[in-house]
């Protein structure tokens, strides 16, 4: 599986298991091991805990290896490391403390692409203009 089909399917699992504010960094040209960073929220420490073992599931049924994982313990911030990707998970607070898109978007790092909104635009077709009749 090709390196952006892999952060795609990542994407779409998290959103489907209930992740939030889901945002991908492109980080290659600050990071020469990861390539991509994915960050999402969820409200409680236990959804946390839950959507990153359903995640790591999930990628293992895709054939996609995990190469690390830390924080599941607490559930505050779960940290999964598949090699050229890195996966963040966070309750509410945490991230808003950390605000690790802050220090990734410093101008040589971009959000890689809105999925959610790309998938809706292919999906709405803008309707036909009535004629109004006299």
């Amino acid at each position: 599986m090709e390196i952006l089909d892999k952060v795609q399917k990542m994407y779409e699992i998290l959103q489907s298991f209930g992740a939030k504010d889901i945002e991908v960094l492109d980080i290659s040209k600050k990071s020469k091991d990861i390539k991509y960073l994915i960050i999402s929220s969820l409200n409680a420490e236990y959804e946390v805990k839950d959507v990153a073992l359903k995640f790591v599931d999930s990628m293992k049924n895709l054939s996609v290896e995990l190469k690390h994982k830390d924080g599941l313990t607490k559930g505050q911030w779960v940290v999964l490391d598949y090699d050229d990707i890195l996966v963040e998970l966070f309750i509410d607070s945490l991230r808003e403390k950390y605000n690790l898109e802050k220090l990734w978007k410093d101008g040589k790092n971009k959000v890689l692409f809105d999925i959610e909104k790309t998938q809706v635009a292919k999906t709405i077709k803008k309707p036909k203009k009535e004629v109004k009749q006299k």
